[in-house]
């Protein structure tokens, strides 16, 4: 692996919606900033909540947080393995960030990987597709875990616990 790869982190939040309500997708808005590491972002702004939740100084605020505290995991660099994690997390009354998780599992997403390859791995390889998509799962939760507290969402005018997806993109370019 060339040292001199440029990293392409980008963060999505295209998925909103309140506990148990599925948010329409409508209007999206995008925002991007570059850092150390380029980041997107984008948002639907529709949700079945009144007031969706905030990130503390906003969207780009988020995207400085995520370009500072996100590390390619050596593990999926080493392998030049990238791909799009989703992480589902819930914005507590509170506004803590709590239940942290993927959508999919490592193993669901290295499965899908070794079917879009021309041939077959074998199983050291495999291995080592699985302990990259791990390490790709385990820093994006890291990441989303560390978050400061936001601002809830509200329901007519009292706070609720909101879920909110956000699909971290790792690329190598």
């Amino acid at each position: 692996m060339t040292t001199n790869n440029k990293l392409f982190i980008a963060v999505n939040s295209a998925m909103l919606f309140a506990l148990g309500a599925f948010a329409t997708p409508a209007a999206v808005s995008y925002a991007c900033a570059e850092t150390s590491t380029f980041i997107c972002v984008q948002t639907d702004s529709t949700s079945t909540v009144d007031v969706q939740p905030v990130f503390p100084g906003g969207q780009t605020a988020m995207m400085k947080f995520i370009a500072k505290n996100m590390r390619y995991p050596y593990e999926a660099l080493d392998n030049g393995i990238g791909d799009r994690i989703l992480v589902l997390f819930v914005v507590d009354k509170d506004g803590s960030i709590t239940n942290v998780k993927t959508v999919k599992t490592a193993q669901e997403l290295a499965e899908k990987y070794i079917q879009t390859l021309k041939k077959k791995p074998n199983k050291k390889q495999t291995a080592r597709i699985l302990k990259a998509y791990e390490a790709l799962t385990d820093e994006a939760v890291r990441v989303i875990s560390a978050m400061p507290n936001w601002q809830p969402g509200t329901q007519k005018g009292q706070p609720v616990r909101t879920r909110y997806t956000v699909p971290v993109t790792f690329r190598l370019q």
